[in-house]
Order: structure tokens, then C-alpha cells, then sequence
């Protein structure tokens, strides 16, 4: 029931709630247990899609609506939707935006929908169990190019053999 920072859910230095971190290697463990990781925005998307096949499983998301706080600290939206982290930061190759992450919000309207939000905007996180279905083949999966580590576990690429699973 915790609301994080992007920093904080990442398991980082607060500064890096308002400057770019850089690639990120994926999985990202972040602050979830050991043997889970935190989604990123292509694992949130493929739930999306998921969601919209298998509509029965969609009220165990949306039916856990406890809003978040905005990048000016005020907390907002509690009977509307609720906020996830991604790994994922936001970037463009036209706009230098290195305070966003991608959040997603999970809504009471059965919506569900992805934002740039500013990475000190207050969000909750789910976890991921390493080996879960999802495949990773994105190319933010290249190594760090901060000269902060990239992860406090290891980066062993996602399987394919079992179901998704999660962890809140």
C-alpha cells in the first residue's frame, strides 16, 4: 500500500527523481524482492493488451483504486484510478524530458492508460516474478551508461517458461 517516487521504486538516489538515468538493463529489480523485478513499459503494455482479451481478470486492477500525488506533492485522483511504475523512463529524440517515467493508470471507468509522469510524482508498483511469461526484446535492454549500477540483482533475461505472476 506504499506510493513511491520513480527513484525510490527504482531502488536509487532521489536525484535521480529529476535527471535522466540513462539505459536501463532490463529486468530491473528495483525495491521487489529478491527473484522479482519491476515491469517496464513494454511488460505494463503486454498486460494492457492481455487485459483486453481476458476482460474477467481486468477488476483486480481496477477495483483497487487509491489514486496517487502529483509531481507538486498533493494527492490526487483516489476514487478514479490508481498509479504503477514502470522501469521504463520516458525519453523523445525530440524533447530532452529526463524527469519522466512511464506510470500507468489502472481506472474505476475500466480504462487503463500510460503517461509520462514526472518521476517524483507519488505511484504504487507491482512486481514481476523472474522467469515469468513475459519476453523481454526491447532495445532499452542495453547496458547502464550511468555510472550508477544498474540493478541491486542480477540481470538475467526473462524467460519464457511459466505464467506471469505478481507481487504487490
Amino acid at each position: 500500500g506504499r506510493m513511491y517516487t520513480w527513484a525510490m521504486a527504482m531502488g536509487l538516489d532521489t536525484a535521480y527523481d529529476r535527471k535522466h538515468y540513462g539505459s536501463i538493463k532490463l529486468p530491473y529489480r528495483g525495491i521487489c524482492p529478491e527473484g522479482w523485478y519491476l515491469p517496464s513499459d513494454e511488460e505494463w503494455n503486454y498486460l494492457k493488451n492481455y487485459l483486453r482479451e481476458h476482460s474477467e481478470y481486468k477488476a483486480y486492477f481496477t477495483n483497487q483504486i487509491g489514486g496517487g500525488f502529483d509531481y507538486q506533492g498533493f494527492y490526487r485522483s483516489e476514487d478514479e484510478e490508481t498509479l504503477f511504475w514502470s522501469s521504463s523512463e520516458y525519453s523523445s529524440e525530440y524533447l530532452s524530458y529526463d524527469a519522466y517515467a512511464w506510470v500507468w493508470a489502472f481506472r474505476k471507468d475500466l480504462s487503463i492508460v500510460n503517461d509520462n509522469a514526472h518521476k517524483y510524482t507519488g505511484a504504487y508498483i507491482r512486481c514481476l516474478k523472474e522467469g515469468s511469461k513475459v519476453t523481454w526484446t526491447s532495445s532499452e535492454s542495453q547496458s547502464s551508461s550511468s555510472s550508477v549500477p544498474a540493478s541491486s540483482s542480477s540481470s538475467a533475461p526473462v524467460s519464457s517458461s511459466s505464467s506471469v505472476e505478481s507481487s504487490s
